[in-house]
């Protein structure tokens, strides 16, 4: 995943959380570590590990940042609307 993000920043610290969790860590503990991930996610992350429904949080999580690009490019749109 660190290679197709396409983004530099975040793939370091996603090399360096799947080490961890090949050490033995928690997903959630090891994105946590890495302090490049939001609390919100980590916690999702945490409850799916914990609750065995890591895909469907994973799947809360999409569905939360798509709402939020969403809600962004409309506000974008208006501010540079014309009319």
């Amino acid at each position: 995943m660190s290679k197709v993000s396409g983004n530099s920043v975040i793939e370091t610290p996603l090399a360096e959380a799947i080490q961890r969790m090949r050490d033995g860590g928690t997903i959630a503990e090891t994105l946590r570590e890495t302090g490049h991930f939001p609390g919100m996610i980590t916690q999702l992350v945490a409850t799916g590990e914990e609750s065995g429904t890591l895909p469907s949080m994973l799947a809360r999580a999409a569905t939360y940042y798509e709402q939020q690009v969403d809600q962004a490019v409309a506000t974008l749109s208006s501010l540079i609307d014309p009319s």
